[in-house]
């Protein structure tokens, strides 16, 4: 579509995309469920303003926020996203596999995460 129809059926979809990142709601682990993905994962430390993917980049892991608050921004004018302690993130690069990552990351703060890769989320399937 060209012209002012295309323009303003634009603007109602940028929109659209604005209002449902900005309503996606925040996964909180329980205590239990923590402590289950701790048995199997790395635990990492980040420093505040470290990068821990970029947006389009390919993953294949996923993360759990022990402490700290880490940023997702999606880009082209979508909400960005902060999520703070026993939320998790990057679960489509570990689950449907060579994915590319539709936000990039970042620690607000120093953060400590838990990182899930193939082998540690098959592992943790298997024993529960």
């Amino acid at each position: 579509m060209t012209g002012r129809g295309a323009a303003e059926n634009s603007d109602v979809t940028t929109g659209i995309a604005r209002v449902a990142m900005a309503e996606i709601v925040h996964a909180l682990l329980s205590d239990a469920e923590v402590a289950l993905f701790a048995r199997f994962a790395r635990p990492c430390k980040l420093h505040a303003g470290q990068w821990l993917f970029q947006r389009g980049h390919r993953g294949e892991r996923m993360y759990v926020i022990l402490q700290g608050q880490i940023e997702l921004d999606f880009g082209e004018d979508l909400v960005i996203k902060t999520l703070g302690q026993h939320e998790f993130f990057g679960e489509l690069g570990l689950l449907v596999g060579d994915h590319l990552r539709s936000a990039s990351a970042r620690a607000l703060d120093d953060c400590e995460v838990l990182e899930l890769g193939p082998r540690d989320f098959h592992r943790l399937v298997e024993s529960d």
